[in-house]
C-alpha cells in the first residue's frame, strides 16, 4: 500500500530525468546560438543554423561534449519533477476525491477557506 502513494513520485521523477536527458543536447545547441547572437561582432557566427550546430559540436568535441554537464541537470529535475508531480497528484486526490460531488464541494470550500486565510 506504501508504494501506491509514492508512485506518483517516482513516476515523476523518472519521466523529468528522462525528459531532461533527451532534450539536454537540444538545450546545448539553442544556448551556443544565443551566445553567438550575443557576439558583438555578428558577422564572425560560427554556426549557420540548430543543424549546422549539432554537426559542428558532434563532429569538432565529440558526443561527449552534447552531455557534458548532465548530471546537475538530472539532479536538479530529480528533485523538482519528483515532488512537483507527486504533490500534484497527492493534492488532486485530498481537494477532490472520488466519493461524490457533495465531498468535492465541502473539500474544495474547506481548503479555499485556508488559502485564503494564510494569503492575508
Amino acid at each position: 500500500m506504501i508504494y501506491k502513494n509514492l508512485e506518483p513520485f517516482l513516476i515523476g521523477g523518472l519521466s523529468s530525468c528522462n525528459a531532461e536527458f533527451f532534450t539536454f543536447p537540444i538545450d546545448l545547441v539553442k544556448t551556443r546560438l544565443q551566445v553567438q547572437g550575443q557576439a558583438i561582432n555578428k558577422c564572425s557566427g560560427k554556426y549557420r543554423g540548430m543543424f549546422h550546430c549539432f554537426t559542428c559540436v558532434y563532429k569538432e568535441e565529440g558526443l561527449k561534449t552534447m552531455f557534458s554537464g548532465i548530471k546537475p541537470a538530472l539532479l536538479r529535475q530529480a528533485t523538482y519533477g519528483t515532488f512537483k508531480l507527486g504533490f500534484y497528484q497527492y493534492l488532486k486526490k485530498m481537494l477532490f476525491p472520488s466519493d461524490g460531488i457533495k465531498k468535492k464541494q465541502e473539500n474544495f470550500q474547506k481548503y479555499l477557506n485556508i488559502f485564503s486565510i494564510l494569503s492575508q
